[in-house]
């Protein structure tokens, strides 16, 4: 990586040496060692070169604000299929849309698209050779760097300062200029695989390149395709990190905040200095289970009740005093039982446990999206004079992704009031619902995750098509000039499914 700031240092530095004039003496002086080493390697039958100065022209020192300058190679040394993922770890991006977060949102799988200074996505704009792009995204005008064709890219040139006043609103957080090859010759095939560490979520990836010079080297042609899959990687296949079986790890309430309150320090009285949070392992949702959940009310106690206070109340209470019932929780095989856990924190407000028979909220769903990537791509250029040089985009990209995320959820008015007499339930679980209930009640609420055709997911198909013609070329030493004509087109299908 390389920036502007280091290349105007040296830059200065060759400038503030003065060219100086040799006198007849010192440049006879000189002469004769040159003349001397001239001889001896000739002698050796070696080449001889003799550097006498040096002025090498930078892109970034011809740009009003720094410019960060990387290389495909820099970009893809660590394997990444997705190079938008790489420019991610640069301080000045924030991860907005990435291959491991794609799925956040609604709409969002499978893009890849970059936020600048995290201004947001849309104040970041993203080029091919200092030309717009097609959004993948409609409603927008953000760019997904999947579409780049990776063996084609030469450079990535990042400008962090605003650029709003040439570019428009939309590049108010900087711009990022991908840079492709002007003259591939040859044919370049590249090809790999990966795993994680933990030996899940393949990624997979081939392309090929083939391009030619003519006439001279005026023109240049070259054709591009590729391919890339990442797979899908679940929570369940990383139980170890995201609890989706025995449960999260997470920063859980532990201290009930309408007493403990917040710690500040110069008003002590305001808080009891003990933070309200601990990293906590193993937490489950009490009141909610795959199977189907119910949490009892503790009625006041009176002579007849006796058997349904021991059963449903907790013997924990709220900071107002009100004692917490009991959760029960329904087995595969159709029992009704006490969700017993090792530590309940309703007591400080939360509706989390440790341990226990309620669901980890993860027993579906995604940690990462799984994208599909087709691309072809067409480059070329002519030059008839140096006044006028022809040039053409052309590309094609298809885009599948898949995103599941958590299933739907069965509580109060969404689910319909079950009978006491629903001939599914086992004796043992009517028995049961027969104490807990208020006398003469004929039917009950559950809270369930609906795990049973998996989570919420979204399909996603994306078809890009983008095509640019023009010429530019430079006139009267100091003018230059480009015309282009570019014409984007995005169609998009979405099929949302278990909702």
């Amino acid at each position: 990586m390389r920036t502007s700031i280091l290349a105007g240092v040296s830059a200065l530095a060759l400038s503030a040496m003065p060219a100086l004039a040799q006198t007849a003496a010192t440049a006879a002086a000189a002469t004769a060692p040159t003349t001397k080493v001239a001889a001896d390697a000739a002698e050796d039958n070696s080449e001889l070169m003799v550097v006498t100065g040096s002025r090498i022209a930078r892109l970034s020192l011809d740009s009003a604000v720094p410019v960060t300058t990387l290389t495909r190679e820099e970009l893809t040394i660590n394997g990444e299929v997705n190079i938008g993922d790489q420019l991610s770890q640069l301080p000045a991006f924030r991860v907005s849309f990435g291959t491991q977060n794609s799925g956040g949102a609604i709409g969002t799988a499978g893009l890849n698209i970059l936020d600048l200074r995290g201004q947001g996505t849309g104040r970041t704009l993203v080029v091919q050779n200092g030309r717009r792009h097609v959004t993948s995204q409609p409603g927008t005008s953000t760019v997904d760097t999947g579409t780049i064709p990776n063996a084609l890219i030469e450079r990535v040139d990042v400008v962090t300062g605003a650029n709003s006043a040439v570019y428009g609103s939309d590049a108010i957080a900087g711009v990022v200029n991908f840079i492709l090859k002007k003259d591939f010759e040859g044919i370049a095939v590249d090809a790999q695989t990966g795993l994680s560490s933990r030996g899940d979520r393949p990624t997979y990836f081939l392309s090929g390149t083939i391009g030619k010079n003519f006439n001279d080297g005026r023109g240049n042609i070259a054709v591009n395709a590729e391919y890339s899959q990442s797979n899908p990687l679940y929570f369940s296949q990383r139980e170890e990190q995201s609890g989706a079986l025995t449960g999260r790890s997470q920063f859980q309430l532990t201290q009930d905040t309408s007493v403990s309150g917040p710690n500040r320090t110069p008003e002590p009285a305001a808080g009891d200095g003990i933070f309200d949070t601990t990293f906590t392992r193993g937490i489950k949702n009490i009141g909610i289970s795959t199977g189907g959940a119910i949490t009892s009310t503790c009625p006041a106690p009176t002579p007849t009740n006796a058997a349904r206070v021991a059963l449903n109340c907790s013997g924990l209470f709220t900071s107002t005093g009100a004692q917490l019932g009991n959760v029960f929780a329904f087995l595969p095989d159709g029992t009704l039982v006490k969700n017993v856990v090792s530590t309940d924190f309703r007591p400080f407000g939360s509706g989390n446990g440790v341990g226990g028979l309620g669901s980890t909220l993860r027993e579906v769903g995604q940690l990462q999206t799984g994208t599909t990537r087709y691309a072809l791509n067409l480059l070329g250029h002519y030059e008839i004079s140096e006044a006028l040089n022809v040039f053409t985009e052309a590309k094609y990209v298809k885009t599948e992704s898949i995103q599941e995320g958590q299933p739907t959820f069965s509580s109060g008015a969404l689910n319909p009031t079950l009978s006491i007499n629903n001939p599914f339930l086992t004796t043992q679980a009517r028995d049961t619902l027969v104490t807990m209930l208020a006398p003469g009640a004929t039917g009950f609420g559950i809270q369930r995750f609906n795990i049973d055709f998996a989570g919420r997911g979204e399909n996603h198909s994306r078809d890009l098509y983008r095509f640019v013609v023009g010429a530019e070329g430079n006139f009267l030493d100091t003018w230059k000039y480009e015309l282009s004509f570019n014409y984007g087109h995005v169609k998009t299908f979405y099929e949302t499914k278990g909702n």
